[in-house]
């Protein structure tokens, strides 16, 4: 059996985050959403967008991130951008 091969980081699509995240929203403008409003909220919420993640996408698409990253007031636009170039610090 031939093991499918990915390079270290996959391109993520913003759209599948937002989808992902905020598909119970109707706002027009998800990636202005937080997390506290996607249902991301306390120290248990962050752990269960990490989990979600991690599971959704695996660590091959993400930059890693932990919890220590995330806030639940970050907006969905911020996350992803921590998504796909890791914390700029």
């Amino acid at each position: 059996m031939v093991a499918e091969t990915h390079s270290h980081r996959d391109r993520i699509d913003p759209d599948d985050i937002i989808a992902l995240l905020a598909a119970d929203s109707d706002s027009e403008e998800p990636v202005d959403l937080t997390l506290a409003d996607c249902g991301f909220d306390g120290d248990l919420g962050l752990f269960d967008l990490v989990a979600l993640l991690a599971e959704e996408y695996g660590e091959r698409t993400l930059a890693p991130v932990s919890v220590d990253d995330l806030d639940s007031e970050m907006t969905l636009a911020q996350l992803i951008e921590l998504l796909e170039f890791g914390d700029p610090d």
